[in-house]
């Protein structure tokens, strides 16, 4: 991989040519230093935020007869709408498709298995490229039905913004700075000279997960697409014809100027913002005319889109030179109160398919190994139904993916479908986490190459559960 020094000869010769402007569970947790961390080499990590509150129980389907009826026990008029019954439903025991459980023996006999539009995804489980994450969600303390009224509990559980911010950011909504930002920013403090440009992109909304005070978030632009100037050669501001070529150059050539020396200090911010944006976007552009593209075919869908413009990114990895990447995609439309098993088919159908897309790309590029894809929700759904619908939950399952991914396993707790247990609240069975998010990104940090010292400085909390965080990858 090239230096930063090449990078910035890369840079110095553009501007000549107009291009730029200016597991197991871990019982010693913690013991890890910042000289032990696999920091050298590249790694990206790609998160998929499902927006809504993907369904867990509609997901990760119980398979064997005992544990399926007692789902559709607990979900009679959800799976009424499946028509599970109906030898042509998705839904119906025998065209669930199997997980091949590498630690089948902590499920207590259970299994498990996917409904068919994830068939990619079960492909890439049972080819140990993939895993699950059973019951993850935001946790102060390990709790169960008997001891809630005992315990701290997460703020403003159940809300769809607070919840998504509390995922990307350990707070409610208004918090500024996410997880994702952070571990960029942590990986700098022990490799100073690591380049920071990049280094953390969003092919979506410029939502806070990304975001760390020391690092700007990069715009990808859709589809792997080239980008320009839109907001002066193509947004009309100053007119849509080539008379106002003059003023468009004019207002060019002020935005890229070295020393703005505009009075108004707001003024003078704006204008600042929007320089760096044209020249991180020339620069960006820059990079595009070196890559040699992928050949690799993603599908035409939101999702799939996203990941192409991730796929293109990394890429790109050696003339961008930065040794860490995280990158940030989302898809809506999982709030199912209703038509759900109409609606959650269709987006499971895609995840699937960009999932098994962006890892062809990956292998193409030689670079499956560099990179873990990961999702996160605003919570997983009840476990009683409200018809064909389900509502607000808590704990959820999330799924990773990767080349170094300890795959074909089901990590953690994945509770029986019965809402009587102490696994679930009493109002509205609603799964209660056994797994922290800060479980969850720590077993993510690790891998990226964070000691275990700056993972306990980002995540407050983690050591009330440091002995049971878990190694997600293989060494």
């Amino acid at each position: 991989m090239p230096t930063l020094h090449s990078r910035r000869n890369f840079i110095k010769k553009s501007a000549a040519a107009g291009l730029v402007g200016s597991s197991a569970m871990l019982q010693t947790f913690g013991a890890r230093s910042a000289e032990a961390a696999e920091s050298g080499g590249y790694k990206a990590l790609v998160c998929i935020n499902l927006k809504g509150g993907m369904d867990h129980a509609d997901t990760l389907i119980p398979y064997d007869s005992a544990s399926y009826r007692q789902l559709v026990n607990s979900r009679q008029e959800l799976m009424q709408s499946h028509k599970y019954n109906d030898s042509n439903s998705s839904r119906n025991r025998n065209n669930l498709l199997k997980l091949n459980v590498r630690n089948s023996a902590a499920l207590g006999g259970r299994e498990y298995g996917l409904p068919r539009e994830l068939s990619e995804l079960h492909t890439l489980f049972n080819s140990q490229d993939a895993s699950i994450i059973a019951n993850v969600g935001p946790l102060l303390a390990k709790t169960n039905r008997q001891n809630m009224a005992r315990v701290a509990l997460p703020s403003r559980l159940f809300s769809h913004n607070d919840q998504q911010s509390t995922w990307q950011t350990l707070s409610t909504e208004g918090a500024r700075f996410g997880w994702g930002g952070g571990f960029v920013s942590q990986y700098n403090r022990i490799n100073p000279t690591a380049q920071l440009m990049f280094s953390t992109l969003s092919a979506t909304s410029l939502d806070p997960f990304v975001a760390a005070s020391n690092v700007r978030t990069f715009r990808l632009p859709a589809g792997g697409k080239s980008i320009g100037l839109d907001i002066i050669e193509k947004g009309g501001y100053l007119g849509n014809n080539n008379r106002y070529d003059v003023a468009r150059r004019m207002l060019k050539e002020f935005l890229e100027m070295a020393n703005n020396d505009e009075a108004n200090l707001l003024r003078r911010d704006v204008d600042s913002a929007l320089q760096r944006g044209i020249q991180n976007q020339e620069t960006y552009s820059g990079f595009q005319s070196l890559g040699s593209g992928i050949n690799s075919v993603f599908p035409p869908t939101q999702l799939a889109q996203q990941l192409a413009s991730v796929a293109e990114a990394i890429s790109l990895r050696e003339v961008i030179s930065a040794p860490r990447q995280v990158f940030y995609v989302t898809l809506g439309g999982f709030d199912t109160h209703s038509s759900q098993s109409t609606d959650l088919p269709q987006k499971h159908k895609e995840i699937s398919m960009a999932l098994s897309a962006f890892k062809n790309a990956m292998v193409e590029m030689g670079a499956w190994n560099d990179v873990a894809v990961f999702s996160m929700s605003d919570f997983g759904r009840t476990l009683t139904d409200n018809g064909n619908g389900t509502d607000h939950g808590w704990g959820a399952h999330q799924f990773i993916l990767g080349g170094q991914v300890k795959g074909g396993r089901i990590f953690g707790e994945v509770p029986e479908a019965d809402p009587n247990t102490n696994q679930y609240t009493s109002n509205r069975a609603r799964m209660i986490p056994t797994f922290s998010v800060e479980q969850y990104a720590a077993g993510l940090g690790r891998w990226f190459g964070l000691p275990d010292d700056s993972l306990f400085r980002q995540f407050g909390n983690l050591r009330s559960f440091s002995s049971e965080v878990t190694d997600l990858f293989n060494t």
